[in-house]
């Protein structure tokens, strides 16, 4: 009876993530690159951080690994992407307003000169569109083509003069 009860208890947990302050959220996931858990888990580490640090970490950190990225390091790298381009004066329509905040104020701290920013958030774009296993579920997926669209517009915001 006891196997049966704790089986049930892990089938209940089955599809939620990790647990937050005691309460179970269910993973979510989507085609663009901001609706999904570590996309959310990044924006969230960086509103609470002076500087960039984090972001041009995440960025250079898909290009040193010569393997391919996983689901959840593909979403921060692209969820760092999209924190570059508000700082362009080109924020995604879908970005939290305290995260187009925060990017300001990067933007206004700085030099201005984002273009070596820029380029790593463009590889590291690159990097997940070839070598990913997001690439890989979305290849398998009916949302394919609305991915390869947000990936689309995200390297427009970022190249756009």
């Amino acid at each position: 009876m006891r196997s049966d009860s704790a089986g049930s208890v892990i089938a209940i947990f089955i599809g939620f993530s990790v647990l937050f302050g005691g309460v179970a959220h269910a993973s979510h996931w989507a085609s663009d690159t901001l609706s999904n858990d570590a996309a959310a888990d990044l924006i969230s580490e960086v509103e609470h951080q002076t500087g960039i640090g984090l972001v041009h970490g995440t960025l250079e950190g898909a290009l040193s690994n010569a393997s391919p990225l996983d689901d959840d390091q593909a979403s921060r790298v692209l969820a760092a992407a999209e924190l570059v381009a508000p700082m362009l004066g080109r924020p995604s329509p879908t970005l939290e307003n305290r995260a187009r905040d925060w990017a300001l104020e990067q933007s206004k701290a700085s030099s201005g000169d984002f273009a070596n920013l820029t380029r790593l958030a463009l590889a590291a774009i690159d990097r997940v569109s070839n070598a990913s296993e997001t690439l890989e579920m979305m290849q398998d997926s009916s949302t394919g083509r609305e991915w390869n669209a947000s990936l689309t517009d995200l390297r427009k915001r970022l190249t756009a003069s």
